[in-house]
C-alpha cells in the first residue's frame, strides 16, 4: 500500500479548506497520491457547507491504518478546534489548533504513517 500524504488544515479562516476541497475533485484528474487531511472535523463540515461542496467526508480515530483511506471519501483525522462558526476572523485564537495539527503530522512522520506533509496557508501576523 502506499503511504498517504497529511495536508495540514492550517488557518481555519483561510482559503484552506476550499483549496483542500477543490483539489479532492480534481484528485482522478490527476492521478494524486492519496491523502487525508489533518483538521476539525465539524469545521470542515460546516465550511463544506457553506462553500457548497458535496463531498463526502470520513473521522479517523487518532489509531487510524493506512487502509482506512480511500479515493471514495475524503479522511479528517480530527483535531480539537472550539470555532464553532465555519469562517470567523482570523486571530490568535486557531494558534494551538495549527501547532497541535503540525505536531501530530510529525508524530505520523516518525511512525512512518505518512511519506510526507502538505501545510495550507497559517496567519504569519498572529
Amino acid at each position: 500500500m502506499i503511504k498517504p500524504l497529511a495536508i495540514i488544515a492550517g488557518e481555519p479562516n483561510s482559503i484552506s479548506s476550499e483549496v483542500i476541497f477543490k483539489t479532492w475533485k480534481l484528485k482522478n484528474k490527476y492521478n494524486l497520491k492519496p491523502f487525508f487531511v489533518i483538521g476539525n472535523f465539524d469545521l470542515l463540515n460546516l465550511q463544506r457547507k457553506k462553500l457548497k461542496f458535496n463531498i463526502p467526508l470520513k473521522k479517523l480515530n487518532k489509531n487510524f491504518r493506512i487502509e482506512n483511506i480511500n479515493n471514495k471519501v475524503l479522511c479528517i483525522l480530527d483535531m480539537p478546534c472550539s470555532q464553532k462558526k465555519p469562517f470567523e476572523k482570523i486571530s490568535v485564537k486557531s494558534n494551538s489548533y495549527i501547532f497541535d495539527s503540525f505536531d501530530k503530522a510529525i508524530i505520523l512522520i516518525k511512525q512512518k504513517k505518512i511519506c510526507g506533509i502538505i501545510n495550507c496557508p497559517v496567519s504569519k501576523e498572529t
